[in-house]
């Protein structure tokens, strides 16, 4: 999979990006729900972090067969990736927040491995207010066209950025971009800074689930797992 995946326009429906799922799945159905979501004409974006804390982790590989749903991949897909590729007893030494996946059919564990694997680092999408970008941290830099090609190119330091960074959460902007949208910094609520869009409020933890509507720029949320 390439390092950055381009969306043109979506002319025909809405485009939600969505915040830190770790696993709760039952709640993004619950937020769709509310939003409205048209499976015919609208799309899904995610942050990364779909997996792990939550109770429905194994759901992953279904939503990521949905044409309409799309995803960057975050630092637990990494951790998973990378133990993935080192030897057989890494695999089987992964934390707790793997026990979801260990506990599952050895030729299904290798399809979460190589589905998550397949995931960019960051996603652009084309709106009539400009390009949004998603990456699950992250932006080294401070200029978004400086950032991809770093990505592009296999940066060891814009790919850490890109998916274990801390944000500062303060007013800043990324050259380049109509909005930046980040998860992995949990906020109680959706924060927008500048141009930088915080989306993780804390699903998995007693928070809530929230998206952004990039046609409007509304923010709608669920609550979290209790």
């Amino acid at each position: 999979m390439a390092a950055v995946l381009s969306f043109g326009i979506n002319r025909d429906g809405r485009d939600f990006v969505v915040g830190d799922v770790h696993g709760c799945f039952d709640r993004l159905q619950a937020l769709l729900a509310k939003v409205g979501f048209d499976y015919g004409h609208d799309r899904l974006f995610c942050v990364g972090d779909l997996i792990d804390h939550g109770p429905l982790s194994h759901e992953v590989l279904d939503w990521l067969g949905e044409p309409w749903m799309f995803s960057v991949r975050g630092n637990h897909e990494q951790q998973l990736v990378e133990a993935f590729t080192r030897n057989e007893a890494d695999w089987g030494l992964l934390s707790e927040h793997f026990a979801w996946l260990l506990g599952r059919p050895v030729h299904q564990q290798f399809e979460f491995a190589l589905q998550l694997a397949a995931l960019p680092l960051a996603i652009e999408i084309s709106t009539a207010a400009g390009v949004a970008a998603i990456v699950h941290s992250g932006c080294v830099g401070g200029d978004w066209w400086t950032f991809r090609e770093a990505l592009r190119r296999g940066d060891a330091a814009a790919v850490r950025s890109a998916l274990y960074q801390r944000a500062p959460q303060r007013a800043a902007s990324v050259a380049g971009l109509q909005a930046l949208l980040v998860g992995h910094t949990p906020v109680k609520r959706v924060r927008h800074l500048g141009n930088i869009w915080y989306l993780d409020t804390a699903a998995a933890k007693g928070g809530q689930l929230s998206a952004a509507c990039l046609a409007d720029g509304s923010v709608h949320s669920v609550p979290g797992r209790h």
